[in-house]
């Protein structure tokens, strides 16, 4: 269970995140689906939180989105899951 509580916060953070910088760059789903070669479906799914990404696709999302590190994407899902490791380690959990 409090795996599958951390997964769903990391993919929706990241989901938004990418979200994010793709508007921020002023694409289209479809643009950048393209642009990584994923499928449109895909990429919509990762963006709702509702698919894990790999790390070779989050390469190509960074790629397509002109950005040089994965940490870009996946810096506020680590944060968060790092407060969350920390308060159960201090909890006892």
């Amino acid at each position: 269970m409090i795996d599958e509580e951390l997964s769903e916060i990391v993919r929706e953070k990241n989901g938004k995140h990418i979200r994010a910088l793709r508007l921020l760059k002023g694409l289209t789903i479809e643009q950048l689906a393209e642009k990584a070669e994923l499928s449109n479906t895909y990429l919509s799914d990762l963006e709702r939180g509702k698919k894990d990404p790999s790390v070779t696709t989050l390469l190509k999302i960074c790629y397509a989105l002109d950005i040089s590190s994965i940490s870009q994407i996946v810096k506020e899902s680590q944060t968060q899951v790092y407060e969350i490791m920390k308060e159960r380690n201090e909890e006892g959990q």
